[in-house]
């Protein structure tokens, strides 16, 4: 006797087939990007978190919530257009190449809104951490270079630079999330 749950038998034991066997639709490339889409969402849910228990946001603390945002939902964002694309049965190649050129266009609209808006803000133990930013100027040019070789090469090297660059941008957005917590545990303490 057949249920209607992807091939459960009412004697056996009730388990689901995976979503990719009853689909057939989703491969390997598509379930890490799956899974670096979730990550991507629960970075972005923490920072929800630490925005809660945030009393008084200073320019500092807003400029760095506003970076791991854009750091954390990009990844996801980005990973989620190539399984939709896949789920549409676009090629994947075609979905790769856009999602390569949208990447790299959101680098470079990234590292340019972040230049312009930390001239604002101050630098050294109360402002900005320039080695952060360096750090970000570095990972954002990997990514930068990472999407223009994607875009260079026709062959299977394309998923690899695409998922690496979307990974240094979830690092990025890792590295905003701790200077977050740092940032609003110093705010906390000198308001104590």
């Amino acid at each position: 006797m057949r249920i209607g749950f992807a091939n459960c038998r009412a004697k056996s034991t009730f388990r689901l087939q995976p979503l990719n066997t009853v689909l057939g639709v989703m491969d390997g490339f598509t379930d890490h990007l799956g899974v670096l889409a979730e990550f991507s969402i629960g970075l972005a849910g923490f920072t929800g978190i630490i925005a809660a228990l945030t009393k008084n946001a200073d320019e500092i603390i807003q400029f760095r919530f506003q970076n791991l945002l854009a750091s954390s939902f990009a990844p996801g964002f980005f990973a989620l257009i190539v399984i939709g694309g896949n789920y549409l049965n676009v090629s994947q190649s075609l979905v790769l190449v856009f999602s390569s050129a949208l990447l790299a266009v959101y680098i470079v609209a990234f590292a340019v809104i972040g230049m312009m808006r930390s001239r604002k803000l101050p630098f050294g133990s109360e402002g900005l951490s320039l080695p952060i930013l360096r750090l970000f100027a570095f990972t954002g040019f990997v990514v930068l270079v990472l999407q223009i070789l994607g875009l260079l090469f026709l062959t299977e090297q394309r998923q690899g630079f695409f998922f690496y660059g979307l990974v240094l941008v979830l690092f990025q957005g890792a590295v905003s999330f701790i200077a977050l917590a740092l940032s609003v545990l110093r705010s906390s303490q000198n308001d104590a």
